[in-house]
C-alpha cells in the first residue's frame, strides 16, 4: 500500500482485499500511527490484524510534521487530547493546513470523534497553544501544588461544542486528506438499494471484461475532479471522476447532458450515469448519456420493492403503519411481500398497492422492518 499511495483505485482495491482477508485498514492515528503504513496483530473472530495509515502520507503533513508528532509522542507519551497535542508539538512543523488534514483523516479520532467540533475551533485551540508555549509552565515552573484546576476549565472553554459534519461531507473530506475512503463511503448506505441496478465497477479489470460488447453499463459513485472544458465548436463538456466502491474512473459528459443537468456535475455529488464503457489502458472510461442522482434514479427505474417480514415476529400493528407509509406514495412500482416462517418463504404480490419508491417510502421502510428487510430492483 506504501508503494501504491498515490493510485486511488489500486489503493481502493486493495482497501476491498484487506476487508475480503479480515485485515482492518485505519486511519491515521495520532498515537498509533507511523511515518508510514505500520501493522498491528490482532487474535480474534472480527479481524486477524490492522494496518494504520502513515502519517506522513497526509496531504499537506509530510516527513516533517510527522517525524515533530512522532518524536513529542515516543519522549512524553500518548496525546490525551487535541488542546494537550497543540501544546506539545512544534507548530511551525504542524501548521494549520496539516491540522486541517489530521482532523479530516480521523487522526484525532481517537481522542475526539467529532471532526468539525476541531476544525471549527482551530484558530481559538492553536493560539491559546501558543501563548501557552511562552507561558513559565511550558518551561517548566508548574503550580506549586501540581494540577491547575483554573488551567482545566480554560482549556475546556476554549474548544467550543459543534454538531459533527453531515456523514457523506465527513467522508469526501477524508478522501479529500488521505486519497481514497478508510472509515466509510457515501455510497455504502445506498449499497444494498444500488445493488440490482449497477452492472459495472471501476474495481473491474478491463482485460477480463468484453467492453467492446457493452452497449451500455449503469453505474454509480461520487464525482470527484470536476473539469469543465470547451469544444473546437465552442460547445461545453465536463470530464470528471467516478469513485465507486470498489476502484474510481474517468468519465465524460458531452454538451447536451451536461447542459441540461449541471448542477449534477458538482463535486462530491453522489450520482448513478448510465452511458458507454470503454477501455481506457489498465481502467475503465464512461461516456455518459443519463445521469441522476441516487434518490430520483430509485424513483425512476426500481420496478419492485420486496419487504421481508418474519411471521413470527410481525404483529398487526406494524402491518398498519406499513400500509400507512405504503399509501402516502402511490405509483407504478409493484409491491412485494415475504413472508418467512418454518416452512420457507412466501412472496406475495400486493393487489390493492403499488408504489413509488421515493427516498420518503425507503427510508421510513427500513425503520420499521430494517436495512436488511428490504429489497429494490
Amino acid at each position: 500500500m506504501a508503494c501504491r499511495k498515490d493510485d486511488e483505485t489500486e489503493l481502493q482495491q486493495l482497501a476491498n482485499e484487506c476487508k475480503k482477508m479480515k485485515v482492518k485498514l485505519r486511519p491515521p492515528d495520532i498515537d498509533e500511527g507511523e511515518m508510514d503504513f505500520s501493522i498491528r496483530y490482532a487474535d480474534n473472530e472480527e479481524y486477524v490484524g490492522e494496518i494504520i495509515y502513515g502519517l506522513s502520507a497526509l496531504k499537506n503533513v509530510g516527513e516533517k510534521a510527522a517525524g515533530n508528532i512522532m518524536s513529542e509522542r515516543n519522549l512524553n507519551g500518548n496525546y490525551t487530547s487535541f488542546m494537550d497535542f497543540l501544546k506539545r508539538v512544534d507548530l511551525r512543523l504542524v501548521n494549520k493546513k496539516a491540522l486541517e488534514s489530521l482532523i479530516f483523516a480521523g487522526a484525532f479520532d481517537s481522542v475526539e470523534i467529532n471532526r468539525r467540533k476541531l476544525f471549527l475551533n482551530i484558530e481559538r485551540a492553536t493560539f491559546y497553544a501558543q501563548r501557552y508555549s511562552t507561558s513559565e509552565e511550558a518551561k517548566g515552573q508548574e503550580d506549586l501544588f501540581g494540577v491547575n484546576k483554573t488551567k482545566q476549565h480554560i482549556e475546556e472553554y476554549i474548544i467550543e461544542n459543534h454538531t459533527e459534519f453531515p456523514e457523506s461531507e465527513k467522508y469526501n473530506k477524508e478522501k479529500a486528506a488521505i486519497g481514497f475512503y478508510v472509515t466509510g463511503h457515501p455510497l455504502s448506505k445506498y449499497e444494498r438499494d444500488i445493488n440490482n441496478f449497477i452492472d459495472l465497477t471501476f474495481g473491474e479489470d478491463p482485460a477480463e471484461i468484453e467492453l467492446a460488447k457493452m452497449k451500455s453499463a449503469t453505474m454509480c459513485g461520487v464525482i470527484n475532479d470536476v473539469q469543465v472544458k470547451v469544444s473546437k465548436k465552442g460547445n461545453k463538456f465536463v470530464v470528471f471522476n467516478l469513485v465507486d466502491l470498489y476502484g474510481s474512473g474517468e468519465c465524460i459528459a458531452f454538451s447536451r447532458l451536461y447542459e441540461s443537468k449541471t448542477k449534477l456535475f458538482e463535486n462530491d455529488t453522489a450520482v448513478i450515469i448510465k452511458g458507454v464503457p470503454e477501455d481506457n489502458g489498465d481502467k475503465i472510461k464512461l461516456i455518459a448519456e443519463e445521469i441522476y442522482s441516487i434518490d430520483t434514479f430509485l424513483e425512476i427505474f426500481t420496478k419492485n420493492l420486496i419487504i421481508h417480514l418474519n411471521e413470527h415476529k410481525t404483529d398487526v400493528s406494524k402491518l398498519d403503519i406499513i400500509k400507512d407509509v405504503v399509501e402516502k406514495n402511490p405509483g407504478n412500482s409493484n409491491l412485494f411481500f415475504n413472508i418467512i416462517n418454518g416452512s420457507g418463504p412466501r412472496a406475495f404480490k400486493s393487489k390493492e398497492y403499488r408504489i413509488k419508491a421515493t427516498k420518503e417510502l425507503i427510508s421510513n421502510l427500513k425503520n420499521i422492518v430494517g436495512e436488511n428487510n428490504l429489497n429494490l430492483n
